[in-house]
């Protein structure tokens, strides 16, 4: 699941700077013209409307992520995001956002799923360790009409289903026209249900069954059918944009993407589209969505970028300091390093573990009332790009 996706948890740079809304009189003087930036911006760019239909629709599958109910919100347990999953939107079947839940290549896909326009992706275990845990992943398929969804759900789960023979017809009591089949020595059930012009592509896991050889699929059904209790509902308020009105669509919400550090560096860069989250919604992207459920509810996060880092807007300048200071990186794999040259009150830390896909090194700092996090494998390009997030904040006024 998700396993091509880089696994990487954040460069924290939470910025609370000079000429940009500091209410610390204690606070370094930054001289932007000796920060080292490398090649990424430092002026805030207005990002305007969307340049095609696929970024049209890459924006509406953003907005649809506040529709999504949370995976804690179906379940409390499961409160911890899965290894690998920043992945999220996305309008091309062969997306991370879909690799490991289910084997789709474009040209079947498009046979099966006529009319699809775009998807969100959310996901959550019941334990960090991924070994330990039962997760649900929900794949939320929005469709131009109610009858493509309804031919695309059966299409898609029959492909699925006969990919491999040792898969076992399985049902949802509460949902018998659901396309369910459970799958053994996965210790997995899969199932695609559409309702109205959504397609719910529902997989729980349970690793445990999975490694022992003894899953308990009465559990993992009745874990599936509380999602459909729920998500079906939710998305009843959602509404796509039609395809005739994609170019009045704003690529940018509230100059967020605009004041992020784009994403310029293959080796290190999270994948993923850019997007512009709510505070709820962004819980979907966050590496401990547990802990910052309470944590964005106090400090006023009202939106979440992600780009080639993520940003938060908070209440205030105080509250930004607070979520780099919750955010922090610190403890026995990660050791504190030094601030780059120019920006001393940023905060940085090096990972010393032995997991080979996780991202080197992480740093913070704070600028108003914004809060970033930026991460890199070199200690240069970390540097770089805390310096441009931070340029980029102090010169957003």
């Amino acid at each position: 699941m998700r396993k091509l996706a880089l696994l990487m948890t954040a460069v924290t740079v939470l910025v609370g700077a000079v000429g940009c809304g500091s209410d610390s009189d204690d606070e370094p003087k930054v001289d932007l013209s000796q920060l080292d930036v490398g090649n990424y911006p430092t002026k805030p760019q207005d990002l305007g409307k969307a340049k095609d239909l696929n970024q049209a629709r890459l924006i509406d599958a953003a907005r649809l992520a506040s529709y999504v109910p949370l995976p804690m919100e179906i379940d409390s347990s499961l409160r911890f995001e899965p290894p690998g999953s920043a992945v999220r939107t996305f309008i091309d079947p062969e997306s991370a956002a879909l690799d490991g839940r289910a084997v789709i290549h474009r040209d079947l896909f498009a046979q099966d799923a006529k009319g699809f326009m775009f998807g969100f992706t959310g996901t959550g275990m019941s334990d960090k360790v991924e070994k330990l845990a039962l997760q649900l992943d929900t794949v939320v398929m929005v469709f131009t009409d109610d009858e493509a969804a309804k031919y695309a759900a059966r299409a898609l789960g029959e492909r699925e289903n006969a990919r491999d023979s040792d898969n076992q017809p399985a049902a949802l009591p509460k949902y018998p026209e659901a396309y369910t089949f459970w799958q053994p020595k996965y210790s997995s059930l899969l199932s695609w249900f559409a309702t109205g012009r959504f397609v719910i592509f529902s997989t729980v896991w349970d690793h445990v069954g999975m490694a022992t050889g003894f899953g308990d699929e009465s559990i993992l059904t009745t874990l599936a059918e509380k999602n459909l209790d729920i998500v079906p509902n939710r998305l009843k308020g959602f509404t796509p944009t039609p395809d005739d009105k994609w170019a009045e669509v704003p690529a940018d919400i509230d100059g967020m993407l605009g004041r992020t550090v784009p994403s310029l560096n293959a080796g290190t860069d999270r994948l993923g589209d850019p997007a512009v989250y709510d505070g709820h919604s962004g819980l979907h992207i966050s590496s401990q969505p547990g802990e910052d459920e309470k944590l964005f509810d106090d400090l006023g996060v009202d939106k979440v970028a992600f780009n080639g880092g993520l940003l938060y807007r908070t209440r205030n300048a105080a509250a930004a300091r607070r979520l780099v200071d919750a955010h922090a990186k610190v403890g026995k794999l990660f050791r504190p390093t030094a601030a780059p040259k120019g920006l001393p009150q940023a905060k940085c830390s090096e990972y010393h573990g032995l997991r080979e896909q996780r991202v080197r090194f992480d740093c913070s700092i704070a600028v108003g009332r914004y809060a970033a996090e930026i991460w890199a494998n070199q200690r240069a390009d970390a540097y770089q790009r805390i310096s441009a997030q931070y340029a980029l904040l102090a010169n957003s006024n």
